[in-house]
């Protein structure tokens, strides 16, 4: 669990590390089956499944997920690298529904307030740069600032095409990384929340 983190599920650390271990199984798991559903084949979704709750981003397919032009298969990578970009303690808290210390994380809140300033300003830009429809330009949009936010570097669209602008803001995207106690990698949001607070 690289990066700082204070949240504690259990007093001893076995234990922790077993219910963490249990959440990350059964996550990956669980995206193996629905990937699979939705219409990969076995062999690519365990592939897929392994390299998203990594946040590694490796694909199977040299166009990585742009490859897969279906809305379920991208809207279920997007969510499962959101998941895999979220502490592992406050997704223990959530399944125990315990939401109210889930709430109470300022990096969590920061995490969800970057990606959705990103998104909504790279959909405006997709839309209305592009020929592409309303979902189509929030589905990239969306896909891409979760998947440079947490690392995992699968790509759905050639987002270089959107504008410096839009580019440079993926740039420094790259820097933020997810929550600390993620897989994701990056510099981790509380410390950029700790640093922002201290410098004020």
């Amino acid at each position: 669990a690289p990066g700082p983190t204070s949240d504690k599920i259990h007093p001893r650390i076995s234990e922790v590390a077993k219910r963490l271990w249990l959440i990350y199984i059964g996550l990956t798991a669980l995206l193996i089956v629905i990937l699979k559903l939705a219409g990969m084949s076995f062999f690519d979704a365990i592939n897929h499944a392994l390299t998203t709750m990594a946040t590694g981003g490796f694909s199977t397919k040299n166009a990585s997920m742009a490859h897969y032009d279906s809305p379920l298969i991208q809207y279920s990578i997007i969510f499962f690298m959101f998941l895999a970009g979220t502490n592992y303690t406050l997704i223990y808290f959530g399944l125990t529904r315990k939401f109210k210390k889930v709430w109470a994380s300022n990096e969590f809140r920061m995490y969800l307030v970057v990606i959705t300033a990103a998104v909504v300003i790279f959909t405006l830009t997709v839309f209305l740069k592009t020929d592409a429809g309303l979902e189509k330009s929030f589905r990239d949009s969306l896909f891409q600032v979760i998947s440079l936010v947490t690392t995992t570097g699968f790509v759905s669209t050639d987002y270089t095409l959107w504008g410096t602008g839009a580019v440079a803001i993926c740039f420094l995207l790259l820097f933020m990384g997810g929550c600390a106690g993620s897989t994701a990698g990056g510099i981790k949001m509380i410390r950029h929340l700790t640093f922002f607070k201290h410098s004020i």
